[in-house]
């Protein structure tokens, strides 16, 4: 027993000089910790004291920054998304504060995205709610290009369109969706439409004083109707060109005119346009160049055609060149340029156009 004794004594003894032991190196540790703190203590009031270089902008500055990461207006930003301006205000206190001050970069909206389809368009109101009030007094921009549901994205756009967008660009499968859309847009500069389907009678467009420049596609060429005569620069595309003079012998205001059309033969009528400047005819599948034929342009300045205007590939194709060296001299001494696009310089000899001062072409 005696010996279990000196054994238990000598096993506690051991015990208590590691315990002494582990509290000298607390002890130290305990030191070296306090030395640590005491040197942390300096660093972090300086690092308290540090500010962020963006951060010691003026809020005038910033908001310019913010604005020059948009789209330049009237084209929108993305509803959602990292290019959103709802991103901006996420980063920080300082910059949502900054973004919600800046009626600017909520003033145009985009409603494509397949993040606003079908019934998820009701739970964009208080976002929309949102947006629009954001952008304070600005004038806005709105997109909604979405064949599939223009339905829903027109119905909860129409309570926002009282207070007049700027520009406006829909996309609808038919006319008769702007049913809805009744009040004035008394702010209302440029429109861009186009639906997919063709109504019996043109839906009348809310009263626009302001609308100057417009872009009709499709079946909006034959179902919409518009104060023709105030225009100063009109858009048609992917239409028979025979619905497309009937509008154009009421935009005799037109200053610019675009177009690509679908023409079956050569048209019985013309659009006289006398202050007509600028006429483009883009590239389709179906362009003719009897399409100049519909036109009485006396001050033309500006014809832009295809290659396939102007370049004769086949002996038949020489009347190309000369319906539109006729047309050119219908034109009289106003006209300055001639531009043909998808083409170089090589396609055309050098007495094509005699009568041109200048020529030039996208692919030199």
């Amino acid at each position: 027993m005696l010996e279990s004794l000196e054994v238990d004594r000598a096993f506690l003894a051991q015990k208590d000089a590691e315990i002494l032991d582990l509290k000298a190196q607390i002890y130290a540790l305990e030191q070296s910790i306090s030395a640590l703190v005491a040197a942390k203590k300096p660093v972090q009031a300086r690092l308290d004291a540090y500010k962020y270089p963006v951060l010691t902008l003026p809020n005038e500055i910033v908001s310019e920054i913010f604005l020059h990461f948009l789209p330049a207006y009237p084209e929108p930003p993305p509803l959602v998304g990292v290019l959103s301006p709802l991103c901006l205000s996420y980063v920080c206190r300082s910059w949502r504060g900054i973004a919600q001050a800046t009626p600017a970069l909520w003033r145009a909206i985009d409603l494509t995205q397949t993040e606003m389809r079908g019934s998820r368009m009701e739970l964009c109101v208080p976002l929309l709610d949102y947006w629009f009030s954001s952008s304070g007094g600005c004038p806005i921009s709105i997109h909604a290009t979405d064949y599939e549901d223009s339905a829903p994205v027109i119905s909860a756009l129409t309570p926002y369109l009282s207070r007049g967008p700027e520009h406006l660009k829909l996309t609808a499968k038919s006319a008769s969706q702007l049913s809805d859309m009744e009040a004035p847009m008394p702010l209302l500069c440029t429109l861009h439409l186009r639906f997919s389907k063709s109504v019996a009678i043109p839906h009348i467009f809310p009263d626009s004083p302001l609308l100057r420049a417009v872009v009709l596609e499709d079946y909006a060429v034959r179902s919409i109707s518009l104060p023709w005569l105030q225009l100063t620069s009109l858009t048609l595309r992917d239409a028979f060109f025979d619905d497309c003079l009937s509008v154009l012998q009421q935009t005799t205001n037109l200053l610019h005119c675009t177009l690509l059309v679908w023409i079956q033969s050569a048209p019985q009528t013309e659009a006289v346009l006398p202050s007509l400047e600028t006429l483009v005819i883009e590239r389709g599948s179906n362009s003719r160049v009897e399409v100049l034929s519909g036109f009485n342009t006396p001050a033309l300045r500006c014809l832009e055609l295809p290659e396939a205007f102007v370049r004769p590939r086949r002996a038949l194709d020489a009347d190309c060149l000369q319906a539109v060296n006729d047309f050119i001299a219908r034109c009289g001494c106003n006209f300055q340029e001639l531009r043909v696009t998808h083409a170089s310089s090589s396609v055309l000899g050098s007495r094509a156009f005699p009568s041109v001062p200048v020529i030039t072409f996208d692919r030199e």
